[in-house]
């Protein structure tokens, strides 16, 4: 297993054990916040086109492969909705993955076609 998959792991694992500190009028707002969540929109452009960088950034270092590219950039999306599950705007939005793994589709096509 690469190193970069292994931070990234232990990242997750130490993120998801951190306490969150959230009062009632807070979850309130979290919940109308979390049900006005776009399919479209420029979040998920940013979403999109960041996976799609990571992969083939991530793709182009020495000593990993596709695969690494898209387990790390995977992982570090999951890892994104959590952070702002926990700390952000307190929704873990599977649609920010959705469009992250748009991202990851389009960045494994063009590293497929280029080789």
């Amino acid at each position: 297993m690469s190193n970069l998959i292994r931070f990234i792991l232990m990242s997750g694992v130490i993120l998801t054990f951190l306490p969150a500190q959230i009062d009632s009028t807070h979850i309130d707002s979290i919940r109308t916040e979390c049900s006005q969540d776009p399919w479209v929109g420029q979040d998920k452009f940013i979403h999109t086109g960041i996976s799609l960088g990571l992969v083939i950034g991530i793709d182009q270092m020495d000593g990993l492969n596709y695969r690494s590219a898209l387990v790390g950039t995977f992982t570090l999306g999951v890892l994104k909705e959590f952070y702002d599950y926990k700390y952000g705007s307190g929704c873990f939005s599977i649609r920010d993955i959705f469009a992250n793994t748009l991202g990851m589709i389009v960045g494994f096509i063009i590293i497929s076609n280029t080789r």
